[in-house]
């Protein structure tokens, strides 16, 4: 991996939009069937591809990712088994690898309802040398950088990609993008960082795919934050130094 400092925990948008979706559906139903929450959630969903039972959700996902690239995994982290009640079933999440790689680590989930077919990122180990590579050089060779981090992302997808698809198809398609952590000397004043902060910033535009872009002075002290999207109908824009300022102040509440 090509971290040189500690990587962020990510979330899951989609898992985020379907928990919202499910409560309003037990709202609903709590309403129509007069209901507590609790009891709601204990019902059980029915004709599910697995039951709501850890072993069985676990035995699905993994037949699941075995079935989608072809070599068997193993759960190696932590695992849940959270039910929603009898309309939209058990979601079954877990950390998950190759059995014969380990170190390659994938979120993966399944549900009994919307998501039968297992969501996971483990495409991202096919593209992240090459897609890392461009980033690290960049870091490597700007003197104004301290310390950095790169890594590749990729959020929870059910389709299935291989080794052999395009790399640009996939950094334009998949919803991947590049984490990059960069750290500058300390002590320095707005105006300084500033004008070591436009150069990078104008160099990430040019990688070959989106990123994410946080630059701080030390942990926890945030300069500057940015999605930067490369793929856009017009190429990203650097911000006037006014507009860094306004930025530099916000990233500072991070």
């Amino acid at each position: 991996m090509a971290w040189r400092s500690c990587p962020e925990p990510q979330g899951s948008a989609q898992d985020s939009l379907m928990k919202s979706l499910l409560l309003c559906l037990m709202a609903a139903a709590l309403f129509l069937g007069g209901c507590s929450a609790e009891a709601f959630r204990e019902m059980e969903h029915k004709g599910g591809p697995f039951d709501y039972d850890i072993d069985s959700a676990r035995a699905y996902l993994l037949e699941q990712l075995e079935e989608k690239y072809g070599i068997p995994f193993a759960v190696v982290g932590e695992e849940t088994l959270e039910n929603y009640g009898p309309l939209a079933g058990a979601t079954y999440t877990c950390e998950a690898a190759p059995v014969d790689a380990p170190e390659r680590v994938t979120t993966a989930l399944v549900s009994q309802t919307k998501y039968q077919k297992v969501r996971d990122n483990y495409a991202l180990y096919f593209f992240k040398e090459d897609a890392e590579a461009q980033a690290i050089d960049l870091c490597e060779n700007a003197e104004s950088i301290r310390s950095y981090g790169v890594a590749l992302k990729l959020p929870q997808t059910p389709r299935t990609w291989s080794p052999e698809d395009d790399l640009d198809d996939f950094l334009q398609t998949s919803g991947a993008y590049l984490d990059i952590k960069i750290y500058l000397e300390e002590g320095k004043s707005d105006e300084e960082y500033i004008d070591l902060i436009l150069p990078l910033l104008e160099a990430v535009y040019q990688l070959p795919a989106n990123s994410r872009l946080s630059v701080l002075e030390a942990e926890k002290k945030y300069l500057y934050w940015a999605p930067v999207s490369v793929f856009g109908e017009e190429p990203p824009q650097l911000p006037t130094k006014e507009k860094m300022l306004e930025e530099m102040e916000i990233a500072r509440m991070m």
